[in-house]
């Protein structure tokens, strides 16, 4: 996985989810930045990190768990297509700077929750390493668009970053939990992570003893999930896998565009497609289709509104897309028929 992320000499470790692949990473910057105050916590600094608005609501909680405080985390504003300006990251660190703060972690988006944005990794990593701040890719979900030799490109520049979240237990299809926080240079991990326990690690170094590296002391065989799977669908499966799932949010976009009293609400940018149905309240149009057992999604707000969110998780054919779609018309007729 470091391979395909542009990581060949680093390291990394699998996690119980994103949130705690985001937090290892945000744990590890604060202790880089912050290296004379391992013992003692962060002894009054007032350190600042960084997200858009379209982030995971993990880093939010990071920053609480991680004691940099919810406040300290500066939400930073996104453009039309939900990535975060460059601009306004520079903008808000100069500020923070001449306010006497500490800025020191960068969280970049590869896949966001709602519309699947990429945030563009390239110019952020400028503005980041410029002030000379950690750079951190949540790709816990469109980190899978690494595998697809067309779709890479959305991730273009994270060789250059400090870490990176890859959950395979979305886009890849492994059963939860197997996600993996991964670093570019090896060693802090084991420098930050590692306490002695003779009663425990009795011989093994950090390549066998992953609890010298780890969040965990008990963990779940997380990798041999992804190890199996990968096996079983090899590098040109996946390629077709997320393939197929981009091209399917394309399908269904079209399906929607096609189709009166139902509005696409933006060009997916990867694998999600947000829409909203004239007449019909997005989340009771979820509520109803979970309750009839038509289908399952999610609802979500987008430039303030409420939209049904469909994300194309798993390989989807044109005729399961039709089948959901009428499932949405038929259930849009029962709906305003009792408004």
């Amino acid at each position: 996985m470091c391979g395909f992320a542009g990581f060949p000499e680093g390291d990394g470790a699998f996690t119980p989810g994103g949130s705690m692949s985001n937090m290892l990473a945000m744990i590890i910057a604060r202790e880089e930045r912050f290296t004379t105050d391992e013992q003692d916590g962060l002894s009054g600094h007032r350190a600042v990190a960084y997200t858009s608005d379209q982030g995971h609501y993990s880093v939010r909680k990071n920053a609480m768990l991680t004691g940099i405080g919810r406040r300290q985390l500066r939400a930073i504003e996104s453009d039309v297509r939900g990535r975060m300006k460059p601009d306004a990251l520079d903008a808000q660190i100069k500020r923070d700077l001449a306010s006497g703060f500490v800025p020191f972690f960068v969280n970049l988006t590869a896949g966001t929750t709602v519309l699947g944005a990429f945030d563009p990794i390239e110019e952020l990593t400028d503005v980041a390493h410029g002030h000379g701040l950690w750079v951190h890719v949540d790709g816990a979900m469109g980190g899978s668009a690494l595998l697809s030799p067309t779709h890479r490109g959305n991730l273009a520049g994270l060789p250059r970053v400090d870490s990176f979240t890859w959950d395979a237990h979305k886009l890849m299809g492994v059963p939860l939990t197997s996600s993996v926080c991964l670093f570019r240079k090896p060693g802090a991990l084991l420098r930050h992570m590692n306490e002695t326990a003779d009663y425990l690690f009795q011989g093994d170094d950090a390549v066998v003893e992953a609890g010298m590296t780890s969040l965990q002391c008990g963990r779940r065989n997380d990798a041999l999930k992804a190890w199996a799977a990968w096996k079983q669908l090899g590098d040109d499966g996946y390629t077709a896998r997320i393939d197929n799932l981009v091209a399917m949010a394309g399908v269904a976009a079209d399906r929607i565009r096609a189709t009166d009293g139902l509005t696409l609400v933006k060009p997916p940018e990867f694998i999600n497609v947000c829409f909203t149905i004239d007449g019909v309240d997005s989340a009771a149009m979820c509520q109803a289709l979970l309750d009839e057992g038509r289908a399952m999604v999610g609802h979500a707000k987008v430039d303030g509104a409420r939209v049904v969110r469909m994300a194309i998780a798993s390989p989807t054919t044109p005729e399961q897309l039709d089948t959901f779609f009428r499932s949405v018309e038929r259930t849009a007729v029962e709906l305003r028929a009792i408004a």
